[in-house]
């Protein structure tokens, strides 16, 4: 095996010299940094609510009808929990007692499911659709015991 002579008055890059078996030098990869996102499950709501029942501050809950939670029971929002109306004329009906105890960190969004800035675009249709007042039918508390801490309420129209 021969070696191939390389003086550096001739290369001024001895590491740069190329033999037929040399492997082209690979430039290094630049990787950004992305927003994290949580993915949120979607589940949708409608009728009553009869028992104690707790909704998933990881998940985002759709109104796709009036709910009703009955005297008697309770409906436990966990801090994050986002509740989407779908339409004006739905309500979140609470004759037994609410439980919406959000945090600082993580409060809990009522709001209507034109808004993306909760739980995201819900709805799929990216900008086609803006939240406005009256975009869905809001919260009614007829019975007691109600707690609301942290929580936003947005673009309802009787709560």
């Amino acid at each position: 095996m021969r070696s191939l002579p390389v003086s550096p008055a001739k290369n001024p890059h001895p590491a740069r010299v190329s033999t037929p078996h040399a492997r082209p030098r690979r430039k290094a990869r630049r990787f950004e940094e992305f927003e994290a996102r949580r993915l949120l499950a979607v589940i949708n709501h409608a009728g009553e609510i009869s028992i104690d029942e707790t909704w998933s501050g990881a998940d985002v809950h759709v109104l796709t009808g009036d709910v009703t939670v009955k005297a008697g029971a309770t409906l436990t929002l966990q801090p994050g929990a986002v509740v989407k109306g779908s339409h004006f004329t739905h309500d979140l009906i609470v004759d037994g007692a609410l439980d919406a105890r959000g945090t600082v960190a993580a409060p809990i969004v009522f709001t209507s499911i034109h808004d993306d800035t909760a739980g995201g675009d819900t709805n799929n249709n990216a900008a086609a659709t803006l939240p406005a007042p009256f975009s869905w039918g809001g919260i009614v508390l007829r019975g007691a015991g109600n707690v609301l801490e942290h929580t936003e309420v947005r673009y309802g129209s009787s709560g």
